[in-house]
């Protein structure tokens, strides 16, 4: 059974992207009254449509070295040669394959919330159907493959049934309902554990097992569209009122959407209007920051002379109430500019931290050396500082970002790189190579400062090398997997790679000779046919060794507090050190906004003693790639759906933002 176009889209909309409990449903029950307040648009909705929204598709891996596997006959292969013959391509010659090159997969993800056609998927995940005798995916490339929404029928019954739909307009019977194109999954594989286990740790899963699930990190896209909604739960309904708020945020934010759309637009849906808000591109790396300003924009107009605003700007000078108030002018616009420089002078690091994060939102540069600066002395709010000046993504804040990346701090530095590249990935400072088509990037950056080599577990198959790292130093003779050797003799001014390559006349070695800089040796092994797996383990090798050149750190990100967390230690922490501290003992933390609070404190929580909340930590494995947690590391990851329908709800996050 089949929906039309727009009742499944609009139905799956309304059934995965479902109000978060944390995040909205508590706004309007615990809206503070304060003095000299006035009505904001969170005192009228709660935000919706933040929950990520499950595609599933049926693919062809290729690349495979001979541990592949013919489909069998069924539903699924023939589902698998419609698509590839509509693509061009000769179906049968593949899928037959006599070499076992490919095979047939499932594919599983999620459109992010808030996210815009083109925008990269989360959670790709690619798994066996029952039956597959592929033995492993090691090394394989998905080819384009159409990813589609699904629901149950009974839960599209259920929702025509609560939206008011007539009887005979509902499916019948049970099952599951396909959707449509939503997404389109490429790319190569990450599979398999790349870091051994450590002494007397045992590991639950062999290298075979972990060959048989993979993830892709780069590659797929949305072509889908889910804006936020906010949703009118206010007593007040009366007409109109979605509307006026659509004007409000579009003054707020100067009209700054994508495509020079307006940033929100009011639509008459039932039961009540909602309207649909995309995120402006100021705030494209940080939903949760724009979500929180965007629910303290007034409902009406605060000119300069305002008691509000006179409170706001007395407020921000207060450290005790400086987090608060600086969002609230942010929500104010750009005529907040002059309140908020004055904050620079404080000689509270709390005010000048609030006032150059709310600056930078605003698209003025005024704080970012106030930013930088904060961002190297306080971890507490390093996170919210690299965001920032991602956001400006200008010539001030990438001076800044460049010098950072120069620090003697691992997770400053990688922080400071993140926050380049996603805000200029064409900018000299961090511009990288792709190793070939396997699917892997090789940063050299910030010459001349100390070195160390980063390598990362999720999100972005990519090795960064800082300043003089990754200077091979022999002898060494290294074997990388079953394939690949890499041997530097001693005061040797080449790396030799050998490859060993089986065909009908028995094992054939090929070689090829480079610099002996980490670098160069991972993409000439890229160009031998390594991936990711190899890349990696040859890194661990190098460090093991001690032939590396500097130290080998990975998943540096900076971790971060919630703004509610920092809001109230601020009320007790007048030098910021408690945060500092605060934020090594939490983490890395989910703070994006799916399950941060949008609720700020109230002038109520001075008399409470501030207690941060450990979170949940984010769930960073993807297949087992650095081998068994360690005490503190992530929970275990779910395996991938084994049949067509709604996955299980897992929540990834981010850490440097929706990027």
């Amino acid at each position: 059974m089949r929906l039309s176009v727009a009742v499944f889209t609009g139905l799956v909309a309304g059934l995965v992207g479902c109000v978060n409990p944390q995040t909205a449903r508590p706004q309007i029950a615990e809206e503070p009254v304060e003095k000299d307040a006035v009505p904001t648009v969170g005192s009228k909705t709660e935000v919706g449509n933040v929950t990520p929204l499950p595609a599933y598709g049926i693919g062809l891996v290729i690349g495979l070295s001979g541990t592949g596997s013919t489909p069998p006959a069924g539903d699924l292969r023939t589902q698998l040669e419609r698509s590839l013959t509509a693509a061009g391509y000769n179906a049968k010659e593949m899928l037959d394959d006599p070499a076992r090159a490919v095979s047939m997969v499932q594919v599983s993800a999620k459109i992010p919330a808030g996210c815009r056609v083109g925008d990269s998927l989360e959670d790709v995940t690619i798994t066996l159907p029952d039956g597959s005798k592929t033995t492993s995916l090691k090394g394989g490339y998905l080819v384009p493959c159409d990813l589609i929404t699904a629901a149950s029928a009974a839960d599209v019954r259920a929702a025509l049934q609560a939206a008011g739909f007539a009887r005979n307009n509902r499916p019948a019977g049970g099952g599951v309902l396909r959707g449509n194109v939503v997404g389109r999954a490429e790319g190569a594989l990450i599979t398999g554990r790349i870091v051994q286990a450590e002494p007397g740790q045992k590991i639950d899963t062999d290298e075979t097992t972990a060959s048989l699930m993979a993830q892709i990190w780069e590659g797929p896209v949305s072509r889908l569209p889910r804006p936020y909604t906010f949703e009118l739960v206010s007593k007040d309904q009366r007409p109109g009122l979605a509307l006026e708020i659509a004007e409000r945020l579009n003054a707020a934010f100067g009209q700054q959407g994508y495509d020079r759309k307006p940033v929100a637009d009011a639509k008459a849906v039932k039961p009540a209007p909602v309207v649909l808000v995309q995120v402006p591109p100021m705030y494209r790396h940080n939903h949760y920051r724009f979500l929180l300003v965007a629910r303290h924009v007034p409902l009406v107009p605060v000119g300069p002379d305002h008691p509000y605003r006179k409170r706001l700007e007395q407020e921000l000078l207060d450290p005790t109430t400086c987090i608060q108030a600086a969002v609230k002018l942010e929500a104010l616009g750009i005529e907040s500019r002059k309140a908020l420089r004055v904050g620079l002078e404080s000689d509270s690091p709390w005010v000048r931290f609030a006032s150059a994060e709310a600056l930078a939102y605003l698209g003025q540069t005024d704080g970012t050396a106030e930013l930088a600066d904060l961002a190297a002395r306080h971890p507490g709010v390093r996170y919210h500082c690299l965001k920032a000046l991602a956001a400006l993504d200008d010539a001030a804040s990438t001076l800044k970002l460049t010098d950072l990346m120069a620090s003697g701090d691992p997770s400053l530095r990688y922080g400071a790189f993140a926050a380049l590249r996603v805000a200029d990935p064409k900018c000299d400072a961090v511009r990288g190579h792709l190793a070939a088509t396997r699917g892997f990037h090789v940063h050299r950056v910030a010459p001349g400062s100390a070195g160390i080599v980063h390598v990362s577990s999720h999100e972005r198959a990519e090795v960064v090398i800082f300043g003089d790292g990754g200077k091979l130093t022999g002898p060494f003779n290294l074997p990388i997997g079953n394939q690949y050797t890499v041997s530097v003799a001693a005061g040797g001014a080449e790396a030799v790679i050998a490859k060993v390559v089986a065909t009908p006349d028995g094992a054939a070695v090929t070689k090829k000779t480079c610099r002996p800089d980490l670098g160069t040796v991972l993409l000439t092994l890229g160009e031998m046919g390594a991936g990711y797996h190899e890349a990696i383990e040859f890194c661990r090798r190098s460090d093991q060794a001690k032939v590396l050149g500097g130290p080998l750190v990975r998943d540096a990100l900076p971790p971060g507090l919630g703004v509610p967390d920092l809001a109230r230690i601020a009320r007790i922490d007048p030098t910021g050190e408690k945060a500092d501290t605060e934020v090594v003992r939490i983490g890395q933390s989910d703070i994006t906004g799916e399950n941060e609070s949008l609720i700020l404190p109230t002038e109520a929580d001075a008399m409470q003693k501030p207690v941060v909340q450990e979170r949940t930590p984010l769930n960073r494995d993807p297949g087992r790639l650095f081998g068994p947690r360690r005490s503190g590391d992530d929970g275990p990851v779910e395996p991938a759906p084994q049949e067509t329908g709604p996955a299980r709800n897992r929540d990834p996050g981010h850490l440097i933002g929706k990027i």
